[in-house]
């Protein structure tokens, strides 16, 4: 351990130096709210685009709240613009849902802005995949789906949600795309809850494997908006890049995560944060994005591309850059460097755990990440024996280090 060059202390300081920037009160932080603080911000310069064929216009700046702690976040966000707030059960151990569902409350916007929310498919879930005999019963699937996205509604004090996104479709490369987004139970899940109003729109989500997620969304007609990871580091990717125009040309809503390739990197790494958003938002198959700000700096840096997409000098500097790619530190998830380990450790899992640990400073989600919805954390077992890590990425994600500091947190 001592000879290791990131100790688990200097790891924690370097990963968790953004959380104080998000405002002392935390998840269960009192909002004093003046009723002048309510009115809308009427902005009239800002973006909007249509979210595909649901007739929803939305600003091309929407705000993800997996991370956020800082409920005045929220509200200075909605204030300044941001009509669509995105979440998901389980984040923060469905923390995120309750501080979204107390600020949309107590303001009294409800019907002017758009919630999303997340259920994971019954094969998938941690909390259900050992409780099921049978997880392909689409008996039990549509039960389990509809309990969990009740859940949803509770902790959010809702009635309905916008959007309800199937969570993360393609949970491994395995998994085809239309087999996982064709899912018996879980379309349905969607129909019924459709039907009785409880959501209006239906999605999928995908780390990976996004082309192939959002073609079968165009095919099959079924989902409304499709989740996407997408950022400058995909820049060569001409399959993703034809996927979402696809998407668009059938009226697909293609909402933009990890567009700034992770939560809390911007304090760690000299990242132009509105070079690589302006990047994303760019292609107009986009709809939003949906960036991570934890604190009001952040939330403004953010907002700022929101009435104006054209490069600034600095901007178009840093993306010509040679080693802009390095710097984004993002890994891919394509699976290429699988073949390089010969303990056949599930790399692209662990370097997302990493992401969200040292990026995001969330280390539940990158410790449920490692479990992979058992009650152990099998991900870095293939590691544990290794002295020298062998893994390489055919880009510039440094898989040795990434995986050493997961050993440091979780070992």
């Amino acid at each position: 351990m001592d000879n290791r060059k990131y100790s688990r202390r200097s790891f924690l300081d370097r990963s968790t130096r953004g959380l104080a920037a998000a405002g002392a009160m935390g998840i269960y932080g009192k909002l004093d709210l003046p009723e002048e603080r309510v009115k809308h911000n009427s902005q009239k310069d800002i973006i909007f685009r249509d979210l595909g064929k649901t007739g929803v216009k939305l600003p091309i700046v929407s705000m993800g709240v997996m991370t956020a702690t800082n409920p005045e976040v929220l509200v200075r966000a909605y204030e300044k613009g941001v009509r669509h707030f995105d979440t998901a059960e389980l984040y923060q151990r469905g923390n995120s849902e309750k501080m979204i569902g107390d600020v949309i409350n107590r303001m009294g916007v409800r019907d002017d802005v758009v919630i999303s929310t997340k259920v994971w498919a019954i094969s998938h879930n941690p909390k259900r995949r050992n409780e099921i005999s049978n997880p392909s019963s689409p008996e039990k699937v549509r039960q389990y789906f509809i309990e969990d996205f009740e859940g949803c509604l509770e902790r959010l004090k809702m009635d309905y949600v916008d959007i309800l996104y199937q969570h993360n479709v393609t949970y491994d490369n395995s998994v085809n795309a239309r087999v996982a987004m064709t899912n018996p139970g879980i379309l349905e899940a969607l129909e019924e809850l459709k039907s009785t109003g409880r959501i209006k729109y239906t999605g999928a989500t995908a780390h990976f494997n996004m082309a192939s997620v959002l073609n079968e969304a165009a095919r099959s007609g079924v989902f409304d908006v499709v989740q996407i990871s997408y950022n400058f580091s995909m820049s060569d990717d001409d399959e993703l890049k034809d996927a979402i125009k696809n998407a668009k040309d059938n009226k697909i809503g293609v909402v933009a995560m990890k567009t700034q390739t992770g939560g809390e990197g911007r304090d760690k790494t000299p990242i132009n944060q509105t070079a690589v958003l302006k990047w994303v938002l760019r292609h107009e198959g986009v709809t939003t994005a949906i960036p991570g700000f934890t604190n009001f700096d952040h939330l403004d840096e953010d907002f700022s591309v929101a009435s104006d997409l054209e490069y600034t000098s600095e901007e178009r500097e840093f993306l010509e850059s040679e080693d802009v790619i390095k710097k984004l530190d993002f890994c891919r998830q394509c699976s290429s460097c699988e073949d390089t380990c010969p303990r056949n450790a599930d790399i692209p899992n662990l370097m997302r755990s990493h992401m969200y640990a040292r990026k995001y400073g969330d280390f539940f989600e990158a410790k449920s990440t490692l479990k992979m919805g058992t009650e152990n954390i099998i991900s870095l077992y293939p590691c544990m024996e290794c002295n020298e890590c062998l893994a390489k990425c055919i880009r510039s994600v440094n898989i040795s280090k990434n995986i050493e500091e997961l050993k440091l947190l979780f070992a």
